[in-house]
């Protein structure tokens, strides 16, 4: 199925609507780019909540006095791999999430300027097709905005460490 070939209708046009049809269009198009980033995610989430956890036991350790510097050592050892690994699938998941909003937006925009296109001249000779066509570039832009905040930038792998902390 082309996306040309995708009609929208009224309930779509809801942010809600806007998001499912994107999300489908993400899972018809880019499925394995999507559970790259949400496993990226999910992996930078555990680091990034090892990381803590790591501090946490060298202080309890460091209070109870039970604890040598071989010891101390290697779990601020871990705890800095922990953190480098978790800012290592951070900007991973930032990258893949930046590669399948771009393909999105453009998939998109470009379908919705060939079906505004090739409408009618006569149609487009009585309305202002030049302020038509900068409102799809700017939904282009919206598109990316949306679909890269919620995924890379800040919302997807903070939303998956705050799920991980809150099973633990």
């Amino acid at each position: 199925m082309k996306l040309a070939d995708v009609s929208v209708s009224k309930e779509q046009l809801s942010f809600l609507g806007v998001l499912r049809l994107l999300f489908e269009t993400i899972w018809l198009y880019y499925r394995w780019p999507f559970l790259a980033l949400l496993g990226a995610g999910s992996v930078s989430g555990l680091f990034q909540l090892a990381a803590p956890k790591v501090f946490q036991s060298i202080i309890d350790r460091l209070v109870s006095n039970t604890i040598d510097v071989a010891s101390a050592v290697w779990l601020a050892g871990l705890a800095g791999f922990s953190m480098l690994m978790g800012a290592m699938f951070k900007f991973f998941a930032e990258k893949v999430s930046f590669y399948v909003a771009t393909q999105v937006e453009d998939r998109w925009r470009y379908t919705s300027l060939f079906r505004f296109y090739n409408l009618p001249m006569s149609w487009q000779d009585h309305h202002d097709s030049g302020e038509i066509g900068a409102k799809l570039d700017r939904g282009g832009s919206a598109i990316w905005s949306i679909l890269h905040e919620i995924f890379g930038e800040r919302l997807m792998v903070s939303l998956i460490t705050l799920v991980q902390a809150a099973d633990s």
